[in-house]
């Protein structure tokens, strides 16, 4: 959620390999570290730089456009991962 270049390398570089190596394989796109964007929303009066955050929409955008099965968000702080 707060590396724009990873989302970016989903559709220009990892689909490419899932599908020469694994085809035909369904695909679940998830979002690693989405409490961080939570945090980062809870603590907006922090003066500190922060990294832009990827939204769900962007995310969501990505998972549409490589034929995802599903989008999902892991929270790996609070111990919270989506049940399959």
């Amino acid at each position: 959620m707060d590396n724009k270049g990873s989302l970016e390398n989903v559709s220009t570089k990892w689909v490419a390999e899932i599908s020469e190596h694994c085809p035909g394989v369904k695909v679940v796109l998830c979002a690693l570290k989405c409490d961080l964007r939570e945090e980062q929303e809870k603590d907006e009066e922090d003066p500190q730089p922060t990294t832009a955050m990827i939204q769900y929409n962007e995310g969501l955008e990505v998972a549409r456009r490589i034929g995802a099965l599903r989008y999902l968000g892991i929270y790996p702080r609070a111990n919270i991962t989506p049940s399959f």
